[in-house]
């Protein structure tokens, strides 16, 4: 006499989520290792901790600029120039000669 498990047979749509999911993850494991090697792009260019986020920049320049009470100064680029060069010299990022203006006001 034989005991067979009372193992659940996964349904199709199971199955269709579980290949999804393999190729998903099979996608970005790839991607990740392509960005290793700076493929598409040369090595130089690949995405780092160092150059990816720097759209925070400006909220972190207006929140500093707001909590040294320098309201008035969030929207003169004359001023956020200098302060966002040092921060990304300081913090060794990578956004050449460019800088993030404020524009968009917290709610």
């Amino acid at each position: 006499m034989t005991l067979e498990p009372n193992i659940p047979r996964a349904s199709k749509l199971q199955k269709w989520l579980w290949r999804g999911g393999l190729a998903l993850a099979l996608f970005i494991g790839t991607m990740a290792v392509a960005n290793m090697f700076g493929w598409p792009v040369s090595p130089e260019k690949r995405m780092t901790t160092r150059n990816v986020g720097h759209d925070f920049i400006a909220f972190y320049t207006a929140g500093t600029f707001l909590r040294e009470g320098r309201l008035a100064d969030v929207y003169d680029l004359e001023k956020l120039k200098p302060f966002q060069h040092a921060l990304v010299e300081r913090e060794g990022l990578g956004i050449g000669d460019s800088f993030g203006p404020f524009w968009n006001p917290p709610v």
